[in-house]
């Protein structure tokens, strides 16, 4: 419902959505668009993987506006930019912990993406616009200030000893 949906609009200590650069980001990239859906939120992945280079994995703690102003980052880092430039648009969003199929690795590997919500919640991935969609979500906190690496490794001990076994394939 719209309330539960308004606590995905709001900032916090590593989403500064309100903050007036990504502000004047997320008009931009509107202006640009023209449209409003699922074209926006697409646009403002495309944005964010442009704008942030693919520095590794990286640690600290990480927030918007710092990946805004340095210009590099992990998946983290892309994720929690492209959420907070999806809420100063006014799309609700949330960054996403789980694991990705990762096809270097042919593995599941840890990472962080979003879901903004545009009549449903859909995946963007800011850092490899063409990973693989297999996912498994594990954690989609509310608020980013769980975020922590406590909290993190909380979600992956969910999933270990988790034995996936694919039934189909859609490749010859």
């Amino acid at each position: 419902d719209a309330a539960q949906l308004s606590t995905f609009t709001k900032a916090d200590r590593f989403i500064q959505s309100n903050a007036p650069e990504l502000g004047a980001v997320a008009d931009s990239i509107r202006a640009a668009v023209h449209v409003d859906g699922w074209p926006l939120p697409r646009a403002i992945a495309w944005w964010v993987n442009g704008h942030i280079s693919n520095s590794g994995m990286k640690r600290g703690d990480p927030s918007a506006l710092d990946d805004w102003r340095s210009q590099a980052g992990d998946c983290t880092e892309h994720s929690l930019l492209a959420v907070a430039v999806l809420r100063a648009a006014g799309i609700p969003a949330r960054p996403v912990v789980g694991l990705a199929f990762g096809e270097s690795e042919r593995a599941f590997v840890g990472h962080m993406w979003v879901e903004a919500y545009v009549g449903e919640w859909r995946t963007l991935d800011a850092l490899d616009l063409r990973l693989d969609p297999i996912r498994l979500r594990v954690y989609a906190p509310a608020s980013s200030e769980s975020l922590g690496e406590r909290d993190l490794m909380r979600a992956y001990g969910a999933v270990a000893g988790v034995t996936i076994t694919a039934i189909g394939s859609t490749a010859d």
